[in-house]
């Protein structure tokens, strides 16, 4: 931990695009990727009914610093931030006494104030900061090896658990407010350790990289900077893998009852404050450019193994049967060479695969956000540490831009659940009920196909052999053996190099497991929600929503994390190769 002496002197995933969607969706955005504006939640707490002047002379001197750092933020990251005045909330916990005095303090220096309604621990999971006016036990100060601890409050520590700093406005013993800061503490190593701290002035340059900094490695903040870069989301001009999954993939199957529209039903049960709205439009951002780029990494696999497939068993089939056309059919096949390369060349360069991911797994992460939110849940993964993935962090940073989790109203709970089970986790388990038979149909096609053409390989090339005998001067049946020798083998290799380029077997294996766990969570939220279920009533029915809300949210981020590291290990692979 580090200790600062204050002086007196700034956001997110279907988790697998359907291939047949609807494409004229995409066309109607208008926006681009809209950068994150400097919005900072600082949860208040220890505020006495009647705050002295000194109290809010230093309340004055955060209150500035804390203002100032949001106006830096544009300015130091400006690839990153939004440029205008910063948002700084002030988050009153239930029980925090808002005396007239700050209430005036902070409107007078541009902070709003918002009495949440809500406990300690869901107030925390919302914020950048901890600002506690009355430090109590937490202010005496003792050195340990000529470094400095702090004996921290139960409150303190907590925050500090979920890494988040921790202002002591009023310490004992000091003048000056204390700033706590977390140290990286990794594997947890260091739970038994006394907490160090060092001492250095507050200013609103330290507040800015302590709230506002965005992903330290270069490789995330890169990331970061191209996806805000990104134009407003288009329709791909690829259209290979539509094509594959028309001839190959299974037919499509009406839905008897379709579920709700998540959207539409959740602004039905949340939306009077506009979040909703906000939300959807960052989702249908990241969805629209992940759908793109997905779009054309696929459609490219799709167009690479099968030109590989045409150059070498037709154009060779062509050259054997008239070998004057060799000089014909040999530039074709360097050309279709040439042309696999240089698409190959564009899809590295660009970085479909990598984009496709990223964009996917960001629309996931907005699109748990929703029913998070609905469910009383701040955050899915920001609420517990700070974000270092990328995603992660736009995420929480948009989850800021919308506005304070609002506390839940017991009389809704029952709308939220059927919310959850009826819109939310059944639209997912209807996705991957069919993602399971499409991706089982379209890996049981292809593998048929490969044992077709083998057939009808073996088949060709042994008419043919038995005709080279009778008409020597027709056919060679040194070249028939030849193509024979290669045809085969090439069939079968880069059809089954196209089945693991899509990883289909794994894909199904994913989707099952989704499935089962969501038909798993439903039936268990369903039982419980049963009328005697349990004794607690009204109460109990709201922390079913949060409780289903937290465990859908992080079944379907983890089950898309690991898919994405799945691919990105496999492309490692490749490329070392």
């Amino acid at each position: 931990m580090v200790m600062l002496d204050v002086g007196s002197s700034r956001a997110l995933i279907s988790t697998i695009e359907q291939p047949l969607g609807d494409r004229a969706a995409v066309d109607e955005f208008l926006d681009t990727v809209p950068r994150p504006r400097a919005v900072i939640h600082v949860a208040l707490a220890g505020l006495t009914p009647s705050p002295d002047p000194k109290t809010l002379d230093t309340l004055a001197n955060i209150f500035a610093a804390l203002m100032e750092a949001g106006r830096l933020a544009p300015r130091r990251w400006d690839d990153i931030y939004a440029a205008g005045d910063p948002v700084v909330r002030l988050l009153a916990e239930a029980g925090t006494s808002l005396a007239a005095p700050v209430l005036d303090l902070a409107k007078a220096r541009g902070l709003s104030v918002v009495a949440t309604q809500r406990g300690e621990e869901e107030v925390l999971e919302d914020c950048d900061c901890l600002l506690l006016v009355d430090a109590g036990a937490a202010d005496d100060a003792h050195a340990v090896d000529d470094a400095h601890a702090v004996d921290l409050d139960p409150r303190s520590r907590r925050a500090l658990a979920r890494e988040r700093p921790v202002i002591l406005a009023l310490p004992r013993g000091g003048s000056a407010p204390l700033l706590l800061v977390p140290l990286p503490d990794e594997f947890g190593l260091d739970a038994q350790r006394p907490i160090a701290a060092g001492r250095e002035t507050l200013t609103p340059q330290i507040l800015a990289a302590l709230l506002l900094a965005p992903p330290a490695r270069h490789g995330a903040r890169t990331h970061l900077a191209a996806y805000l870069e990104e134009g407003p989301p288009r329709a791909s001009s690829r259209a290979e893998y539509d094509l594959l999954m028309r001839v190959l993939g299974p037919p499509s199957r009406r839905r008897r009852a379709p579920a709700p529209e998540p959207w539409d039903s959740a602004a039905i049960l949340g939306d009077s404050a506009g979040w909703v709205t906000q939300l959807k439009r960052h989702h249908d951002i990241a969805d629209g450019h992940a759908l793109h780029y997905g779009e054309k990494w696929r459609s490219a696999l799709v167009t690479r193994s099968f030109l590989l497939l045409i150059s070498i068993v037709v154009l060779g089939l062509i050259g054997m049967l008239n070998q004057d056309l060799s000089l014909v059919t040999m530039p074709l096949q360097a050309a279709t060479a040439g042309f696999i390369f240089f698409d190959r060349w564009r899809a590295l360069r660009g970085e479909w695969q990598r984009r496709w991911l990223e964009y996917r797994v960001l629309a996931e992460r907005l699109r748990c956000l929703r029913y998070l939110r609905l469910a009383g849940v701040a955050d899915a993964e920001g609420a517990a540490k700070r974000p270092t993935d990328w995603t992660a962090w736009y995420a929480t940073r948009i989850a800021r831009l919308i506005g304070p989790c609002a506390a839940r109203d017991p009389a809704q709970a029952d709308a939220v659940l059927n919310h959850l089970l009826r819109a939310e986790m059944a639209e997912q388990i209807d996705y991957h009920r069919a993602a399971i038979r499409r991706f089982t149909a379209l890996d049981l096609r292809i593998r048929g196909t490969a044992r077709a053409l083998l057939a009808l390989t073996v088949t060709t090339g042994a008419l043919m052999f038995a005709v080279s005998f009778q008409y020597p001067h027709f056919l060679s049946w040194s070249g028939i053996a030849s193509l024979g020798l290669s045809a085969a083998p090439a069939i079968v290799t880069g059809l089954n190099a196209f089945r693991a380029e899509f990883d289909l077997m794994r894909l199904t294996e994913r989707s099952a497991r989704i499935l089962s766990g969501l038909s798993r969570l439903s039936r268990a939220a369903r039982a419980r929600s049963q009328p005697g279920a349990t004794g607690a009533g009204k109460a109990a029915t709201l922390g079913l929503d949060q409780a289903v809300a937290r465990r859908a949210a992080a079944l379907m981020l983890d089950e898309v994390s690991q898919w994405r590291f799945v691919l990105e290990a496999r492309s490692a692979r490749l490329k070392r190769r």
